[in-house]
């Protein structure tokens, strides 16, 4: 059975598993930030991008006849072949059956969060974004906390959910229970961030000649900035394709002039069966890499199976456990402070360095007179 190996090199193999130990100790030091892509949605029934497009086209083509498919467009200009199909849908006046038909893809009750889902959002991170329209991060958060909460980002109106958010991610220590949209969630139909109009109405990135001299006039910029510029981001379930979350990735390496180093992870899947694509998938990591900070961890997928990443974060999610994780800190202490130190005073000598001990851990930095 082929495995990474047979389509990556020894210098790429050791740099590919370089960056997957430095993204271990990233996850367990407690200071990433989730990116959710719709690749991690399309494994349990929903519909990628290209499938969704394609729903939306045989929708315009049912209420008018007249509505040409363009292949060609939709492959090459997504975005505004959206806007077409939603200038079809204007006309007839069916926005509220073309909303209704997303509501119907993205609200299906019957889908339930998988362990990969669970243990995705388990993973003691800063905070959880994503650009997917279902709540499925939000079902799987149960299993951890109490009331997850969804974070809607509209730039049409106030968002006072935000500041939640932002005093959760820097809240160190505990699994944040908060999922930001930032490009809207099925029953809010205008959040919905899907066409060419839609992004430039909350992004407005490419109309100067140089945006890197002033990307920070729309909220979705400011905080898309806010997160790539001061926090490292671990991308999973994204192609890395879409042309304004790269740009606001070369605008944070522009103004920070950081391309040395990997800043930000992409986790992405590398077929094994196919030299070609194989190939091509290569040149495109290195390309995040040098343009925009990003390193991308490949892992082997055979007949589009993607259990080698639901092994990469099992071992993440389990690891969290084994090293004493944030997550784990107060249940490590009861337990052994009980078994092992039962004196209420040297229980409570013994909490405090363990609080050290484990605080080390996450920051080798620190010298143990700290």
């Amino acid at each position: 059975m082929k495995d990474i190996s047979y389509i990556l090199d020894r210098d790429e193999l050791n740099e590919n598993d370089k960056r997957k130990n430095d993204l271990v100790k990233l996850i367990f030091s407690g200071e990433m930030v989730l990116f959710v892509g719709a690749g991690c949605s399309k494994r349990l029934g929903y519909p990628d991008w290209k499938q969704l497009i394609k729903k939306l086209e045989a929708f315009a083509k049912k209420i008018d006849s007249g509505f040409t498919i363009n292949n060609k467009k939709r492959d090459n200009n997504p975005l505004e072949y959206v806007d077409d199909i939603k200038d079809c849908v204007r006309e007839k006046n069916k926005e509220d059956r073309f909303y209704g038909l997303i509501s119907k893809i993205y609200g299906n009750d019957s889908i339930k969060p998988s362990k990969f889902h669970e243990k995705l959002v388990g993973l003691q991170v800063r905070g959880i974004l994503t650009t997917n329209y279902d709540m499925i991060l939000e079902k799987a958060l149960i299993r951890h906390v109490d009331y997850p909460m969804s974070v809607v980002l509209r730039s049409d109106k106030n968002n006072p959910d935000l500041s939640n958010f932002i005093k959760a991610i820097n809240a160190k220590g505990k699994i944040n229970k908060y999922v930001m949209h930032l490009h809207g969630i099925y029953n809010d139909i205008y959040s919905i961030v899907l066409s060419a109009k839609d992004y430039e109405r909350v992004y407005d990135i490419f109309r100067e000649e140089d945006a890197s001299l002033n990307p920070l006039r729309k909220l979705h910029n400011k905080l898309l900035w806010s997160f790539f510029a001061t926090r490292r981001v671990l991308f999973i379930g994204f192609s890395m394709d879409d042309p304004y979350l790269r740009r606001m990735l070369q605008i944070a390496c522009l103004n920070l002039m950081n391309w040395e180093d990997c800043f930000h992870y992409a986790l992405i899947g590398i077929p094994l069966n196919n030299t070609k694509n194989a190939k091509a998938l290569k040149i495109k990591a290195q390309n995040l890499k040098d343009e925009f900070g990003v390193g991308v961890i490949f892992y082997g997928v055979s007949n589009d199976k993607h259990s080698e990443l639901d092994r990469i974060i099992d071992e993440l999610y389990e690891g969290q456990d084994q090293t004493g994780g944030i997550g784990t800190l107060k249940q490590n202490v009861q337990i052994v402070s009980k078994e092992l130190v039962p004196d209420p005073v040297k229980g409570k000598l013994f909490l405090e360095q363990w609080k050290k001990i484990n605080k080390r851990m996450q920051d080798p930095r620190i010298s143990d007179e700290n």
